[in-house]
């Protein structure tokens, strides 16, 4: 058997570079920036009919621009859905109330502060989508023999990245779930590198 190069990357390696923060999260947040820099924001506070229209426009246009869809094409009522789950996600289970009652009196940064919370969870749903899609690409097409050895070479490369328990216990336990840990691996990074 041919004997590897030590500068050469393993498979893990290089699925770990198509996965870097720098390729995931700077595609999207440039996708979604532009849209929102596209979008009309014309004023600072809106009464609650007009924050549901406002925020369903601003999502499908967030939309559009991610999936390459016109925004006049793509379904409001479905898309009514996917911002109150933006909003719980930002604000927890009262989300819209809370994201509507910012909109119409001002308080905690106002509209302004709901359109920057809405873009940031957009990002990180979108980019966590991209990110899993290239886990569940990845890992199958490994065998067992290969998906032991990334376990390790994660383990001995980035364990400082899981819990303790987990680096404790060795490569096998975490080759049992270790895909869940990949789809982990981009965000980890990113909230890493805003410490440091």
């Amino acid at each position: 058997m041919p004997r590897q190069e030590k500068n050469m990357c393993s498979k893990l390696e290089r699925f770990l570079q198509d996965i870097h923060p720098s390729k995931i999260y700077g595609p999207t947040e440039q996708m979604v920036d532009s849209a929102v820099r596209e979008f009309p924001l014309s004023q600072a506070s809106m009464e609650w009919f007009d924050f549901i229209d406002f925020v369903s426009r601003f999502v499908a246009a967030i939309e559009g621009k991610l999936y390459d869809i016109p925004p006049e094409n793509l379904n409001l009522p479905g898309i009514r859905t996917k911002y109150i789950g933006y909003l719980e996600k930002a604000y927890g289970k009262k989300g819209v109330e809370i994201a509507g009652s910012m909109a119409k009196h001002g308080h905690d940064g106002g509209l302004l502060r709901v359109i920057q919370d809405i873009r940031d969870t957009i990002v990180q749903d979108y980019a966590q989508t991209e990110i899993e899609g290239r886990v569940w690409s990845f890992w199958p097409t490994l065998t067992y023999d290969e998906q032991m050895a990334a376990a390790q070479e994660y383990l001995s490369n980035y364990g400082y990245l899981l819990p303790q328990e987990i680096r404790e216990n060795g490569a096998y336990p975490l080759m049992l779930h270790f895909e869940r840990f990949l789809e982990q691996h981009t965000r980890a990074l990113q909230i890493l590198n805003r410490v440091h």
